[in-house]
């Protein structure tokens, strides 16, 4: 397993996630929980809410309220911003990290382009066409029954919540942003996967599959 990021980094890569979830209308607010699954596993649950408390009382760059399920939400904050941009500027190496987790590897300015990974590829913005308009439908159908599903939403509210928001986010961007390829798998694709496995044989199971294939079909990879 890879080194879990220090406390340090975990304040600097929280607020610069944040920043960046803000910057690509990807969301303007996210949860612990939500945070931790875009760094992934070498972020700490318990270092993570104690790095964002430290940033709102400490440096007062987010703030918080309250969200579905009591659960809390966190926002980035005016100086946040603004301290996340100069973070950025002087520590390109975090913001490198950042870019890749969210499935962007377009290098920053003065990176040469051989560095770039041939992953990353803005989508088209042809959304007129009949496989994209299957992988809308099929996926608006999986989301539908995963977020009406009472017996899920009971057993494992918390880790349905974060599926459902993910799912939710990807439509919002193939719909009206841009997104990379790695962006519709990682927030579209993946979670679908995960429900398809989880509930194999299951009529959530077999609709999250069906909702696949039309992705992979509209990404080219199909």
């Amino acid at each position: 397993m890879a080194e879990r990021y220090s406390y340090s980094d975990l304040k600097e890569l929280a607020i610069l996630m944040m920043y960046e979830l803000l910057a690509r209308d990807i969301s303007d607010n996210v949860t612990i929980a939500q945070l931790k699954d875009f760094l992934g596993e070498r972020a700490s649950l318990n270092l993570l809410r104690n790095a964002l408390l430290d940033i709102y009382e400490g440096d007062e760059f987010v703030y918080f309220g309250k969200g579905a399920e009591d659960e809390t939400d966190w926002r980035i904050n005016r100086n946040g911003i603004k301290y996340a941009e100069r973070l950025a500027k002087a520590s390109p190496n975090l913001k490198r990290q950042v870019n890749a987790l969210l499935g962007d590897n377009t290098p920053e300015e003065g990176v040469s382009e051989n560095e770039q990974s041939d992953d990353w590829e803005p989508l088209p913005l042809e959304r007129a066409g009949p496989e994209y308009d299957n992988a809308v439908d099929m996926t608006e159908t999986a989301l539908s029954e995963i977020s009406g599903n009472n017996g899920y939403a009971e057993s494992e509210s918390e880790e349905r919540d974060r599926i459902v928001w993910s799912i939710g986010e990807g439509l919002k961007q193939i719909k009206d942003g841009l997104p990379s390829r790695n962006q519709v798998i990682s927030m579209l694709v993946k979670p679908l996967k995960y429900i398809s496995d989880k509930f194999a044989g299951a009529s959530m199971g077999e609709i999250a599959k069906a909702a696949i294939k039309a992705l992979m079909t509209w990404l080219g990879l199909g």
